[in-house]
C-alpha cells in the first residue's frame, strides 16, 4: 500500500463516529481491498455515518458496483453480508474488464483520420482510469465519440460528412477493445452570399463586408467571422440591444447564412458618470470618455477605454452599467474599485 493510500485510510477511520459501519471488501482481483476503499473515498461517508444495516449494505454494494462499471467492468456482481460488529462485508465478482485499445479510421486522409481519432477518444478519456494507466471502455461513450468526430468534419466545412463504427473487437486475453471507424467527408461546402432579413434597410457597408466571404470555405472560422461582422456592425452603430439570429442552409455544396435581425432602438451616449472613486483625481477617469456624449453608442469603444484604465494598474475592478433614458439615450455609469496601496 502506498503512503498516500495509508494516510487516506487513517483519516477515514479517524473520521468515523462511534458505532459507525465498517466496510470490508472481498474477492477483488484488479486491486487490493485498501485501494478499493480509497477509491470509494467520500462515497462511503453516508454509509459509514450510521451503524451497519441491510439498507446501508445495499448502498455500499451499489456504490462499489457503480465504481467498477465506470472502470470498464461490464458485468460486476457485488453482494453483501453482515457478520456483526457493525461490519459490512462486500463480496465481489468483478467479471471481465474492457479498456480502450487502438482506434483507426478508414476512408479519409491521415491528418483527418488522426483528428477524428482524437475527437472519438476524448469521449472515452473523460472517464479516468483509476486502476491503471489504461482508459476504461464504456460502450455508451461511443455515441458521444461519434458526435464529436462528426462535428469535427462539419467544423471544417464537410456538412454532409459522417462517421460510423465499422467494427469493434475485444481481445479476450488483454481486454482491450480495438475500434475501426468509417468516415465519409462528402463535398466541401463553400459560403454563398448571406441573406439579411431586417426590419429596416440593408446597409451597403455591411453587405460589402459580408460579400468578401462569398466563395470561402463554410468552416467554423468563416461562419463565426460572418456572425461577428453582423453583430459588431449593429453594436457599433448604436443598436446596443439588437436581436440577431443566424441559421445556416446547406444544399449541394453551398452554405447560405441567414441573419434575422431586429435592430431595435438606436441609442446615443448620454451622461457618463463614475462611482467608487476614492484616490483618483476628479476628472482623471472622465477624460478617458471625452467626446463620446452625443455619439452613437459603441460598446467596443467603451471596452477599449476600460482596457486602457486597467492598464494603468490603479484599478481592481471596472464595471459598466447602462441606463436607458427617453429619446434613445443611454446613460453610462462606470463603477470602479481602486487597488489598495
Amino acid at each position: 500500500m502506498t503512503l498516500r493510500s495509508l494516510t487516506a485510510l487513517l483519516l477515514l477511520a479517524l473520521a468515523l463516529p462511534a458505532g459507525a459501519a465498517k466496510v470490508r471488501v472481498e474477492g477483488l482481483t484488479s486491486c487490493s481491498e485498501d485501494q478499493a476503499l480509497v477509491l470509494l473515498g467520500d462515497r462511503l461517508t453516508y454509509v459509514s455515518a450510521r451503524p451497519a444495516s441491510p439498507s446501508r449494505a445495499d448502498d455500499a454494494a451499489f456504490l462499489l458496483e457503480r465504481l467498477l462499471n465506470q472502470q470498464g467492468f461490464s458485468e460486476p456482481v457485488v453482494t453483501w453480508s453482515l457478520p456483526g460488529g457493525d461490519t459490512i462485508v462486500l463480496h465481489v465478482n468483478e467479471g471481465p474488464r474492457s479498456s480502450l485499445g487502438t482506434v483507426t479510421v478508414q476512408g479519409v486522409d491521415e491528418t483527418t483520420a488522426a483528428n477524428i481519432v482524437a475527437q472519438f477518444e476524448t469521449a472515452h478519456r473523460r472517464q479516468k482510469g483509476l486502476l491503471d494507466n489504461t482508459t476504461p471502455y464504456l460502450p455508451e461513450n461511443n455515441a458521444t465519440g461519434i458526435t464529436n468526430a462528426t462535428d469535427l468534419l462539419r467544423s471544417e466545412g464537410y456538412w454532409q460528412g459522417s462517421v460510423t463504427i465499422a467494427s469493434s473487437r475485444r481481445d479476450p486475453k488483454t481486454g482491450t477493445v480495438n475500434i475501426t471507424l468509417e468516415a465519409h467527408t462528402g463535398s466541401l461546402y463553400r459560403l454563398a452570399t448571406p441573406r439579411l432579413q431586417t426590419n429596416g434597410g440593408i446597409d451597403p457597408d455591411l453587405a460589402r463586408q459580408l460579400n468578401v466571404l462569398t466563395g470561402e470555405l463554410a468552416n467554423t472560422t468563416n461562419i463565426n467571422h460572418a456572425r461577428n461582422k453582423v453583430t459588431s456592425f449593429y453594436r457599433t452603430q448604436g443598436f446596443q440591444f439588437a436581436d440577431i439570429q443566424m441559421t445556416a442552409e446547406h444544399r449541394g455544396g453551398i452554405t447560405r447564412l441567414v441573419f434575422s435581425i431586429k435592430s431595435g432602438e438606436r441609442f446615443r451616449v448620454g451622461e457618463v458618470k463614475v462611482t467608487g472613486r476614492k484616490k483618483t483625481k476628479e476628472g482623471r477617469i472622465e477624460e478617458r470618455f471625452e467626446g463620446l456624449t452625443g455619439e452613437y453608442y459603441d460598446s467596443g469603444v467603451f471596452d477599449d477605454r476600460i482596457r486602457q484604465l486597467f492598464a494603468t494598474g490603479a484599478f481592481q475592478t471596472l464595471r459598466l452599467e447602462n441606463t436607458v433614458q427617453p429619446g434613445g439615450v443611454l446613460d453610462v455609469t462606470l463603477h470602479v474599485k481602486e487597488i489598495k496601496p
